[in-house]
Parts: structure tokens; C-alpha cells; sequence
């Protein structure tokens, strides 16, 4: 059925995802010094971002007619979205009136959690989290409805 193909492909993106993480980690244990505190949090965190993503690439992939529409969704909000989640900086360097554009980004707090499991001084916030949830089961919940309706779906 169509909701067993769903879930296939986010079972592998899953599986994918975590075994590239560790390889990943593996790789680069080889060069720095790396050190995971909370291993439980990493691999749930790790699954989020996994989740998340693979719901919105089968979303993006479900609803596009061409790859042209497929590359404008890539560009104007999945790389913004990375791009105003504090990856490649710390958003303490940015002007008070700018915060807010990170404040509200789900993934922002998907990032600085992932990020906070290396460190000792780790704490699970069960708010933020429950948010995270909501907000990538929500993603989830959609995608699969749409597949289930069989929007632009295999037949």
C-alpha cells in the first residue's frame, strides 16, 4: 500500500541517516578529539533531524512536477532553513533584533540540542522538545496523508 511505501522510505532514511552519522563520527575521531556525552540524546536528536528531513524531501518530492520546482524549494526554504539555524555560528553574536528569525526556526533548537549533547553540562528541556515533536510529527502526519490521498503519487 501506499502508506507501507511511505514508511519505507523514512525507515531508511532512518537507517541510512544514523549509520552515516556514526560513520561520520568514526572518520573524524580519527583527527580531533571527539567525545559524545549523551549518547541517547545524540541518536534521538540524530533521528529528528532525520525524520524531519526525509518527510520533507518525500513532501517536496510527492507534490513537484519537475525538478526546476524541486530545486526552488531547495533553495528558497530548506537552505535558508539550514542556513538560520545557528550551524555555522553561534546566534550570541547576533543584534537583539535579529534573534527572533532564529527563536522561531523548530530546527534551531534541533541544532543547539544536538550540538549541547558533547558537552558535560547537558540538560533535557522538555518543553522545547515537546515542540520539536509537534512540529516533526506534524511534518510527518501531512506528508503521510498526502501520500495516503495519492496526490501526484505512483498508482
Amino acid at each position: 500500500t501506499r502508506i507501507e511505501i511511505f514508511l519505507s522510505f523514512i525507515i531508511s532514511s532512518i537507517i541510512i541517516g544514523i549509520f552515516l552519522g556514526i560513520v561520520n563520527y568514526l572518520i573524524l575521531s580519527l583527527f580531533i578529539n571527539l567525545e559524545i556525552i549523551e549518547i541517547k540524546y545524540f541518536l534521538y536528536y540524530l533521528t529528528i533531524a532525520i525524520i524531519f528531513f526525509s518527510s520533507l524531501g518525500c513532501l517536496i518530492g510527492f507534490l513537484s512536477y519537475t525538478w526546476d520546482t524541486q530545486s526552488a524549494v531547495s533553495n528558497f526554504f530548506v537552505t535558508p532553513l539550514n542556513f538560520l539555524s545557528g550551524t555555522f555560528f553561534s546566534i550570541q553574536v547576533l543584534p537583539e533584533s535579529l534573534k527572533f528569525l532564529f527563536l522561531y526556526n523548530p530546527y534551531y533548537y534541533v541544532v543547539n540540542f544536538f550540538r549541547s549533547c558533547f558537552y558535560y553540562e547537558y540538560e533535557f528541556k522538555i518543553y522545547e522538545n515537546f515542540i520539536i515533536l509537534i512540529f516533526v510529527f506534524l511534518s510527518l502526519f501531512i506528508t503521510g496523508i498526502i501520500f495516503f490521498k495519492g496526490y501526484r503519487v505512483i498508482e
